[in-house]
């Protein structure tokens, strides 16, 4: 079994949210959560590997984006 991280879906929502408006959060977030292929609750932690997957998602974004998956990747999930 896979190692949990401690972050959620709704983690990266609430960091998008800092950067962007509401709606293009949720845009970006989607957006990321497709491409990945996670399919999982908003407030249930991730596995590791999907909390990589998503960051990596974010990463290749750009923008805000970028930002968030970066950050969160290097504080919570490596």
């Amino acid at each position: 079994m896979a190692d949990q991280s401690p972050v959620t879906v709704q983690f990266f929502y609430n960091e998008l949210k800092k950067k962007v408006s509401d709606s293009n959060a949720k845009l970006l977030l989607h957006s990321a959560v497709v491409r990945s292929g996670i399919s999982c609750a908003a407030d249930a932690p991730l596995q590791k590997e999907d909390a990589q997957a998503l960051c990596m998602e974010l990463i290749r974004s750009g923008g805000p984006g970028f930002q968030v998956g970066r950050a969160v990747y290097n504080s919570w999930v490596r």
